[in-house]
C-alpha cells in the first residue's frame, strides 16, 4: 500500500496535514472529491492544501489509498472512509 510520503512522477499537489505532507495527484483527488475540486478549480491552491485540523494523517492515509485503488471498504476502515467520504464529499464511498 502506497503511503502517500514521497512522490511519484505525476504528483503535483501535497496535502498537509499537521506538517506531515502527503504527496498525490490533483486530478484524481478533483475526479473524486467535490470538495478537493472545488479548492483546485477556484485557485484557492497552487501545489499545496493545508488541512490543519481537519482531518487525522492517518485517516486520510487510507482515504486516498480508496481514492487511488478503489479497493472496497472493509470492516477495519468501513466507519472512517464513511465519515471522512461524506465530510469530503466524495461521490462513490457517500
Amino acid at each position: 500500500m502506497r503511503n502517500f510520503d514521497s512522490t511519484d512522477a505525476k504528483d503535483d499537489l501535497v496535502l498537509d496535514v499537521d506538517g506531515v505532507k502527503l504527496h498525490c495527484n490533483s486530478q484524481i483527488l478533483s475526479r473524486s472529491s467535490k470538495i478537493f475540486r472545488t479548492m483546485i478549480e477556484e485557485g484557492e491552491v497552487s501545489s499545496e492544501i493545508c488541512l490543519k485540523d481537519s482531518i487525522p494523517v492517518e485517516d486520510l492515509r487510507e482515504l486516498l489509498h480508496y481514492l487511488y485503488s478503489g479497493e472496497p471498504v472493509d470492516d477495519h476502515n468501513f466507519r472512517q472512509l464513511l465519515h471522512w467520504g461524506e465530510k469530503f464529499e466524495v461521490k462513490h464511498i457517500v
